[in-house]
């Protein structure tokens, strides 16, 4: 096999390791949801990376040479697999994980069930102290304004 053809392999393996990286993003997307600028953010991440670690490759297999046909073998590579595996994977993956995250977070709430029940009861004996504690300061309020009064008058009479 020519060195030529072992290049244009290697390109087309790029390019599906490309998809197939991008197709784990968006899985975790799926999974846990994102905000619009977040995923453009993490578009913008992934691609500039991406260009940087290919052209990085070519220069390092073609010695500084820029060979067009890796180019349209990373997009062979791409269009493969998107065509063959990428809705699959993402599909059944994603639903996969959804489930196991589902089942992850009722067992979280069925093991904190006991904290909740603790933090319901503290936060209504919360509720109870703060309403003593308006009526006592309103009863207080009523208590000084009236002595206020008191005094006010007393003071005034002499």
């Amino acid at each position: 096999m020519s060195e030529d053809t072992l290049f244009l392999w290697q390109s087309v393996l790029v390019g599906i390791g490309i998809t197939f990286v991008y197709d784990l993003l968006r899985i975790v997307r799926r999974v846990i949801s994102h905000r619009q600028w977040v995923v453009s953010l993490e578009d913008l991440f992934f691609w500039l990376c991406c260009t940087v670690l290919v052209f990085w490759w070519m220069y390092r297999v073609t010695n500084g040479g820029m060979r067009w046909f890796a180019v349209a073998g990373a997009l062979t590579g791409m269009c493969l697999y998107k065509r063959l595996l990428s809705v699959p994977l993402v599909t059944y993956v994603s639903k996969l994980l959804q489930g196991i995250l589902r089942i992850v977070g009722k067992a979280v709430r069925f093991i904190l069930r006991p904290v909740s029940a603790v933090g319901k009861s503290l936060e209504r004996k919360r509720d109870t102290i703060n309403q003593r504690r308006r009526k006592i300061t309103g009863n207080l309020k009523i208590w000084l304004k009236n002595w206020w009064k008191v005094l006010k008058i007393r003071l005034c009479k002499r």
